[in-house]
């Protein structure tokens, strides 16, 4: 068993969602902003129509079809250093349609990695 005070536990967040009426032509906030800097994030669109994420409730950051799933593991990317990247503690996630979705919801979901000791 390895050595509990440098551990890291991957953990969730309360997943953030929005249903398909509350999703408009102009940027919607999607839940809450983070609690925590984020290592994974899971952005679903379970809607019947496509729709564009945003990080800044301005520019586009990912349009996902209806019905389909982007993953973005940030712990995977990291600096030539070996530094591991992180979305921003506090980061608001924001969600428009390209056409008008009729029924479902997107979900963003959100990791984080918290020390064994800090829990």
């Amino acid at each position: 068993m390895g050595n509990s005070s440098t551990a890291i536990r991957c953990l969730p967040e309360t997943e953030r969602t929005l249903a398909f009426g509350g999703i408009s032509a102009v940027y919607a906030a999607v839940g809450a902003p983070l609690d925590h800097p984020a290592i994974a994030l899971v952005f679903d669109n379970q809607t019947d129509a496509p729709v564009s994420f945003s990080w800044d409730g301005t520019n586009a950051t990912r349009t996902c079809a209806a019905g389909t799933t982007y993953t973005f593991d940030v712990q995977t990317n990291r600096s030539d250093r070996g530094e591991m990247m992180q979305v921003a503690q506090g980061t608001q996630f924001w969600v428009r349609q390209i056409s008008a979705p009729s029924l479902g919801s997107v979900y963003i979901s959100v990791f984080y990695g918290a020390n064994f000791n800090n829990l």
